[in-house]
């Protein structure tokens, strides 16, 4: 079932109010990271996506695969197309198709009149130096 965002962006609001009272700051799961942290949103198309893709998780880190470091570049074109080019952690990543399929999924939810596409590459190669800083604390704290 595909919802309207800013529907469900409400429904949200209305239940962390309900919650913690309307006196708490409330922060947009898309606009934080992990810990709950407020980020700066940026209006671009990209960083409103990467804020959409921070919902894919890798399923064996555990760790969002913006914040993993994955999503390389993003870009819409005159037809509205949505093109992801991004990598995995490994080349053999053995679920690499549900990433990339999870990628498509969750954008399809989140524009359902865009055509989405994924591009999958491996040069430049994923290093741990392309983690955020929210990645490198998620992925210490796994290992805790």
């Amino acid at each position: 079932m595909i919802t309207n965002t800013h529907e469900s962006d409400q429904k949200w609001y209305e239940r962390i109010k309900k919650l913690f009272g309307s006196k708490k700051k409330m922060v947009h799961p898309a606009f934080s990271d992990v810990h709950g942290t407020e980020l700066i949103p940026d209006n671009s198309f990209e960083s409103q996506v990467k804020g959409i893709l921070k919902k894919v998780i890798d399923p064996e880190l555990e760790i969002n695969i913006v914040d993993l470091g994955l999503i390389y570049k993003v870009e819409q074109d005159e037809t509205n197309r949505i093109f992801v080019e991004m990598t995995l952690s490994t080349p053999a990543c053995p679920i690499g198709d549900v990433i990339v399929q999870n990628v498509i999924d969750t954008l399809q939810n989140a524009y359902p009149s865009k055509d989405v596409d994924v591009s999958l590459v491996f040069d430049p190669p994923w290093h741990p130096g392309l983690l955020t800083e929210v990645g490198k604390k998620a992925l210490r704290g796994n290992f805790d």
